[in-house]
């Protein structure tokens, strides 16, 4: 388990039934893997830094968070999501409120 938020649910539903459903299970290991995937890609980043080397020039490894759900984007039928990436420092973030889909940096999933 990464997240402390979830020790007393978790804790709850083994003293209750016992065992964890395998709803809970699948919440737990997703958590655990976007967890160790965004570490992953910190350490990346630090290397890339400290060895002088270009972080784009092979596979781009990034971690970010998603910090609100956006009304509009260019392909109605996907959600669209302003996500900020972990290696932008605070002050470079634009603002959701602001950007319109050539102003800001983009990352199609």
């Amino acid at each position: 388990m990464v997240n402390p938020a979830r020790y007393d649910s978790v804790i709850a539903e083994l003293k209750e039934t016992g065992a964890l459903s395998l709803a809970t299970k699948r919440s737990l290991a997703l958590e655990a893997f976007q967890h160790t995937a965004q570490y992953d890609a910190a350490i990346s980043h630090y290397l890339s830094d400290a060895f002088g080397a270009d972080p784009f020039s092979g596979e781009i490894a990034f971690g970010g968070q998603k910090i609100q759900e956006l009304r509009y984007g260019e392909n109605p039928i996907r959600k669209q999501h302003f996500i900020v990436l972990e290696f932008l420092p605070a002050a470079q973030w634009p603002m959701p409120n602001s950007c319109m889909a050539k102003n800001c940096p983009t990352i199609i999933l």
